[in-house]
């Protein structure tokens, strides 16, 4: 009998020792708090979901100005957050920023996305960062036309100007807005 209960004695220490149960406990603990998160997360998530959100219809123009744009990696993530996308097709160049009096200033530059019709194509500034002037695309530009060979009616709207206020030194970004629900670059300086 004796040879029987020393074999019980180590089974059952090995099975119900003190060690082993606590790394069990550790384990059913973890395993606990894994479970309990990914359910709070996931009810968390349910409630942020786009199908809460209102549908926002208003034109990309309109919600591109809602964001602070100070440079291109701004640019692209505001675009990008709103379902544009960028394009390579597009061309444009600002081509004059001047003071005009007190704050004032005057830009003109062209912009043309050759795989287009006759559209207007819209442009935004933005001065420090906050949307400041849009306008669209009207007018030819023969230089331009001849240079990038447009066609089609795209060589119709391609001229734009526009006046805002800014400071002396301060950050001004021009973006072009395709029909496409595209953007374009033009360009970033600083306010003569």
């Amino acid at each position: 009998m004796a040879p029987e209960s020393a074999f019980a004695r180590r089974v059952f220490r090995l099975k119900f020792h003190g060690d082993l149960m606590r790394r069990i406990g550790f384990i059913g603990i973890l395993l606990a708090t894994l479970f309990g998160s990914f359910f709070v997360s996931s009810r968390l998530l349910d409630t942020l979901s786009p199908a809460n959100v209102p549908d926002d219809n208003r034109p990309d123009a309109e919600k591109l100005g809602d964001h602070r744009i100070f440079d291109f990696g701004g640019l692209v993530e505001a675009a990008v957050g709103i379902g544009m996308h960028r394009s390579s097709a597009m061309k444009g160049v600002v081509d004059e920023i001047n003071r005009t009096s007190g704050n004032e200033v005057a830009m003109r530059g062209w912009f043309a996305d050759p795989t287009g019709e006759s559209q207007t194509l819209g442009v935004l500034v933005f001065v420090a960062g906050k949307k400041t002037a849009m306008t669209q695309t009207k007018g030819e530009r023969p230089d331009v036309t001849k240079a990038h060979k447009l066609a089609g009616g795209a060589e119709k709207n391609v001229a734009f100007q526009l006046t805002f206020n800014c400071h002396a030194g301060d950050d001004v970004v021009t973006v072009g807005l395709g029909a496409d629900r595209q953007y374009f670059w033009l360009s970033s300086r600083q306010c003569p």
